[in-house]
């Protein structure tokens, strides 16, 4: 939503625009990067003193307002393995495997291969040589979540405004050079992009360098607790999802009482399911388009 509203105002006036798109994934700008090295420390203690130390954060309730410093917690105390694609997959998703799988039908799960998310993580993170430290998070980063999250979506919604967008950071001689420098050079102590601030010192105001991160989305867990509360309740309703026959309808409830009585912040998967429900209404349910031409989509088989 950010983007596309951003998107539509430079549009109406410009048609080219440069964007910052990359720096965070070259530079080491997310909170993640830094979890990651200290993950490593974490994950050498007992699997036993993991799983109470987690057990203790997810006791900690979500606090007013838009903030995700609880919710980044739980994420980072999650007991792992120990292996840098298992933690860092830990430290993106919303909703581990167990608590996905729980979410449906018994018939859906029958038809499921497995952890298909974390089997992409390994193989990329062996097909790069096993990277350490730093490496093992901007390489998964710019392999996962920029190429198929970020780039494309910011290509959809600039383009939805005949905006055509420019990824300078992404430029593949910049890439070559800063990627194999060490990673003291591109972060410190609780310091982010440092490379990056340090080459801008000159040129920004001291004041813009120190700022704290402040994520380009929007407050989608708030949405969900009070404007959209009856859509998505509407949405994910029993009956309806008994219906559809993908997700059981108790797990659904379970992870909309969790959110709204702020025990767990469950925005990300609970958007998803809405996403879904809306385009499922949509393009599966709705008549086929009368347009010539024009494919319609076909409803599948019920899997319950």
């Amino acid at each position: 939503m950010p983007t596309w509203l951003l998107s539509r105002a430079v549009g109406a006036a410009y048609k080219v625009a440069l964007t910052g798109i990359g720096g965070d994934e070259l530079f080491a700008g997310y909170r993640r990067h830094i979890g990651l090295l200290v993950g490593e420390h974490y994950a050498r203690l007992p699997r036993g003193v993991q799983w109470g130390v987690s057990a203790l954060a997810n006791l900690l309730w979500e606090p007013d307002g838009a903030s995700l410093t609880v919710d980044r917690l739980k994420r980072f105390l999650r007991p792992s393995n120990g292996s840098a694609p298992d933690r860092f997959l830990g430290y993106l998703t919303r909703c581990p495997d167990p608590d996905r799988h729980r979410l449906y039908t018994a018939a859906v799960r029958d038809q499921l291969r497995g952890a298909q998310a974390k089997a992409r993580f390994r193989e990329l993170y062996g097909r790069h040589g096993a990277p350490g430290g730093l490496a093992a998070a901007l390489y998964l980063d710019y392999k996962t979540f920029l190429a198929d999250d970020v780039l494309a979506l910011s290509d959809r919604m600039a383009m939805a405004h005949s905006l055509e967008i420019r990824v300078p950071l992404v430029d593949h001689e910049l890439v070559e050079r800063v990627f194999p420098l060490p990673d003291r050079v591109k972060i410190g102590l609780w310091q982010n992009k440092r490379l990056l601030k340090r080459a801008l010192r000159q040129r920004l105001p001291e004041h813009h360098l120190r700022a704290p991160k402040r994520g380009f989305v929007g407050p989608t867990a708030e949405w969900l607790r009070h404007e959209l509360r009856g859509v998505i309740e509407e949405e994910l309703a029993p009956d309806r999802l008994g219906r559809l026959g993908y997700f059981d309808p108790t797990a659904v409830r379970g992870l909309l009482d969790d959110h709204f009585a702020r025990r767990h912040n469950r925005a990300g998967i609970l958007w998803a399911l809405l996403c879904f429900s809306v385009w499922h209404r949509a393009y599966v349910e709705a008549p086929p388009s009368p347009c010539p031409g024009t494919p319609a989509v076909e409803a599948p088989s019920s899997p319950a």
